[in-house]
């Protein structure tokens, strides 16, 4: 969901070996000087009026991501039902969030961005664990009244010694393989920080950047790729932009199917159009280099490939929008040809 891999922290700055660090000049070829608080806090080698405009940008895009899912959050709990979200999407969205951590440690991103991307995988496990918790309910309740009813109807025929049990639910399949996977993928994030971290070529950059360390003026060439580490991180990073791709179709086929999108907040889709947006055009705005954009290419795709799947999600809530009075409570919307869809 969330483009860890970020703009703002640039490949020419994010390596350290031994006592010598690997930076930017302080001046381009064409005069500009460094911007220095960009350098210090964020790991930015930013000099031209360009550069510096990618930076905002960047921050423009994270600003976008950090408001996206607080409006969903609040928008499930006003309607105490989290059907309105597919179980696919949220599944996709967090491990492709969980896969571009990862693949941003390992390609040594700024301490601030891997921060930044803890906190929207922490965003997604509070919505899974919401989702799930409200279905739970909502099955559980169910059942309930289920139960109550055959009781009724047999309660004349019915031993004055039955014990009356009402069962929870018996189909915790996809919320037991939910925790799993977010525990793995916590496992497979701290894992990964100790062999970042163990590396002496590959540091996380907020290292870095508070060194003392003898500086080499540098700019290496971001790609290709050399380090076996480096490689890996670009290879979950491909991993999580196509499931950012996959991730929006359950959603858009759950919308059609209950020809609704009541339930679901607006402006958690706008922001990640918003965000997806200016991500790309960050890194459009620093550099144009082949070599540059063949280093961040699975973020791009990741970021520029779902704005179109974006735009139809945010179409539906204009489709839809005379529904929504029509569906009190998201009541038999052709529920299990949805599930078995979704």
């Amino acid at each position: 969901m969330y483009p860890s891999h970020s703009i703002l922290s640039d490949p020419a700055v994010s390596n350290i070996t031994g006592n010598v660090t690997v930076g930017c000049a302080p001046i381009d070829a064409n005069g500009f000087h460094q911007i220095e608080w960009m350098m210090r806090y964020f790991g930015t080698c930013a000099r031209s009026p360009m550069e510096q405009a990618s930076f905002y940008v960047g921050l423009a895009s994270i600003g976008f991501w950090l408001c996206a899912n607080t409006p969903q959050l609040i928008e499930t709990y006003r309607k105490k039902d989290a059907r309105s979200l597919a179980p696919v999407f949220l599944l996709l969205w967090i491990t492709g969030d969980a896969t571009n951590l990862i693949g941003a440690v390992l390609t040594g991103q700024l301490f601030t961005q891997i921060a930044v991307a803890i906190y929207f995988f922490v965003m997604d496990v509070l919505l899974i664990t919401q989702y799930s918790y409200y279905e739970l309910r909502r099955k559980f309740n169910e059942r309930s009244s289920a139960y109550n009813s055959s009781l009724n109807v047999r309660s004349v025929s019915a031993p004055p010694e039955t014990p009356l049990v009402v069962r929870p639910p018996t189909q915790l399949n996809s919320y037991l393989f939910l925790t799993f996977l977010l525990c793995m993928g916590g496992v497979l994030f701290i894992t990964n920080i100790n062999v970042a971290s163990s590396d002496s070529s590959i540091r996380l950059p907020g290292r870095t950047l508070l060194s003392t360390n003898e500086v080499i003026i540098i700019d290496d060439d971001p790609w290709p790729l050399e380090s076996a580490v480096e490689k890996i991180g670009y290879s979950l990073g491909s991993l999580s932009a196509a499931l950012y791709l996959a991730s929006r179709i359950p959603q858009i086929l759950k919308n059609f199917y209950r020809k609704s999108t009541e339930g679901l907040s607006p402006i958690l889709f706008l922001c990640a159009f918003l965000g997806n947006t200016a991500y790309t055009l960050s890194v459009l705005l620093y550099s144009v280099d082949l070599n540059f954009i063949l280093s961040k290419l699975p973020w791009i795709v990741g970021s520029a490939g779902v704005l179109l799947l974006d735009l139809v999600i945010l179409s539906q809530f204009v489709l839809f929008r005379k529904n929504i009075q029509k569906t009190p409570g998201f009541e038999e919307l052709a529920e299990d040809e949805v599930e078995k869809t979704v």
